[in-house]
């Protein structure tokens, strides 16, 4: 059976890496590209700018998340048999996942990384800002910064229980009302000689969705009252304290809201750039996934090969 030794293409390495990929998709990091050639069935590493071509993946390249099939021949040409074997009709499908499965990593990565560069910059810039702002402070207006912060940090956490609680007497609902409906249905089926187990699996889950959703109720109404006492007492201790003057409680107040308004866009900004961690994660198990798929065919092609040769 036919393993070449190198590549069969105008870009392969053993043409000296004169030549662009004969074949796309692959993944990129630094200026490399890994690209699986058609007509072998191996995978080398192409460096766009000066055109180098190497068998060993490059420095930059990381095995751990994107193993390169370098130790195995997918689906190369037979020459060894006397009849010429069709080509598998999974091959095909195959190649095309992994190109579009690679394009999709790059694609996700690029994103990320832009993500996270806009990340540190409204970081920086948020600091920036702050820090401006800070200077113009008064001393009296900067006495006023810790309790105006503590105020507004716990007006926030306030804001997040009070989202907390609603969205678990939402779940609350929906958990009671789906066991309602389970219940009728068993009813429905009481006179039946057959217990239906699988009815019965569900509405001990949808029991414990319920119970679940009242917990989380609960621990979000105790942190809503916790906060608002909070508030009301940092509110009242700024009261009572010496009067600060209105130029220092005006200003010390816009530095708070410029605060809470920078880190309500980092907030979104973080956010963000975890989803596209997250884009990222899943593009990469597909492509790890159409890179196995791909070699599982090759296998069962070279068996195939070896044993129809083998009979020859």
């Amino acid at each position: 059976m036919h393993r070449p030794t190198s590549l069969e293409t105008p870009g392969g390495p053993a043409s000296g890496g004169s030549g662009p990929p004969s074949s796309s998709g692959g993944l990129r990091r630094n200026g490399w590209q890994s690209v699986l050639d058609t007509s072998s069935g191996r995978v080398y590493y192409f460096h766009e700018r000066t055109r180098e071509t190497s068998w060993t993946p490059p420095p930059c390249w990381d095995e751990r998340e994107n193993p390169p099939p370098t130790t195995t021949t997918l689906y190369a040409r037979d020459d060894d048999l006397d009849e010429a074997e069709p080509v598998d009709e999974r091959v095909h499908a195959a190649l095309e996942e992994l190109n579009a499965a690679g394009e999709a990593v790059n694609e996700a990565e690029l994103g990320l990384t832009q993500a996270r560069r806009q990340l540190a910059q409204l970081e920086s810039d948020h600091q920036a800002a702050c820090q401006t702002q800070y200077e113009k402070l008064s001393r009296a207006a900067r006495e006023l910064l810790p309790s105006y912060i503590a105020r507004e940090d716990a007006k926030l956490r306030q804001a997040a229980a009070q989202r907390a609680f609603a969205a678990a007497s939402s779940a609350h609902a929906s958990a009671k009302a789906a066991v309602s409906e389970v219940e009728l249905r068993m009813l429905a089926l009481a006179g039946d000689a057959a217990v239906d187990v699988a009815l019965l699996a569900q509405c001990s889950d949808l029991a414990s969705r319920v119970v679940m959703a009242e917990s989380a109720k609960v621990r979000a109404d105790h942190t809503h009252a916790q906060e608002a006492r909070r508030v009301s007492a940092l509110v009242a201790e700024s009261q009572a304290g010496p009067r600060a003057s209105k130029d220092a409680a005006d200003k010390a107040q816009a530095y708070v809201a410029l605060r809470v308004s920078g880190e309500a866009q980092l907030g979104k900004k973080a956010q963000t750039m975890r989803a596209r961690e997250e884009r990222t994660k899943e593009a990469k198990r597909r492509y790890a996934e159409a890179l196995s798929s791909l070699e599982r065919i090759s296998l069962e092609v070279h068996e195939r090969r070896a044993a129809r040769g083998t009979a020859q």
